[in-house]
């Protein structure tokens, strides 16, 4: 048995940033249907879900349900020697005494990715995607939202705030500084939103959650008061992510 994989290096490159905006180790699903990961960093202030379904591969074959575990680090060793033209290739062969070897191969070359103790590793597994009463869904241009969190580095902190608005952008997002106030209300936005919600969030781990958004693309938010906000989009075709990162209280 085995699995059999290739995709894109920039697509990769892609996930593995948002991955390592969360932590340093993973636990990599690879089943008939693609890779997933879900991770939660240590302070369980952040959490992310990745799926590539075999549609983001150009080819994908995997017989057989695997779990294993790695440091990201070893992942992106390879990744980095390659160019955006390259393609890179899973590789996973099973051994007769139970055991299993993971590569990477590119360019003739093939990395053996070292697996960590599973068992160890219980520990971090993250939990479930957990679910909450969302007060708003939005949809909103990535690119504003890095902008403005560039431009929010200064600030520890930001408050999300949504209105119930007819023209359906009641959203805005400001830092509390009365020196040097910043906001920002998305040019091209689309909420849904039944009551006022309000939330304050970490500058730092928002840029983190969003940071493998690319370019203009859509990106979703759910949030609500003194709740998690969850951002998900689509980087690439069959690839999707997801972002939850906790709240900080109202002032």
């Amino acid at each position: 048995m085995s699995m059999e994989g290739k995709i894109r290096v920039p697509n990769f490159k892609n996930v593995l940033k948002v991955l390592k905006g969360i932590g340093e180790e993973a636990i990599l699903v690879f089943d008939e249907e693609g890779l997933s990961v879900r991770m939660v960093d240590g302070e369980k202030t952040k959490m992310v879900r990745v799926r590539i379904n075999s549609e983001g591969f150009s080819h994908y074959v995997c017989d057989r349900h695997y779990e294993m575990a790695v440091v990201l680090v070893r992942l992106d060793d390879i990744v980095k020697a390659l160019t955006t033209k390259d393609e890179l290739r899973f590789r996973i062969v099973d051994h007769d005494d139970g055991s299993m070897r993971f590569s990477l191969l590119a360019n003739g070359m093939e990395r053996g990715i070292k697996l960590l103790n599973m068992r160890l590793m219980e520990g971090h597994r993250a939990p479930p995607w957990p679910s909450f009463d969302y007060v708003f869904s939005a949809t909103v241009p990535a690119d504003e939202v890095r902008s403005f969190l560039k431009a929010a580095s200064v600030s520890n902190e930001f408050r999300v705030e949504v209105e119930p608005d007819a023209s359906g952008n009641g959203m805005c997002w400001s830092i509390a500084d009365e020196r040097e106030p910043l906001s920002w209300k998305p040019t091209d936005c689309n909420v849904s939103c039944n009551n006022h919600a309000i939330s304050l969030y970490s500058v730092e781990n928002i840029t983190k959650a969003v940071g493998a958004t690319v370019g203009k693309q859509e990106l979703s938010i759910r949030g609500g008061t003194d709740i998690p906000i969850e951002f998900s989009w689509i980087p690439h075709e069959g690839i999707s992510m997801a972002t939850l990162v906790a709240h900080r209280g109202t002032n």
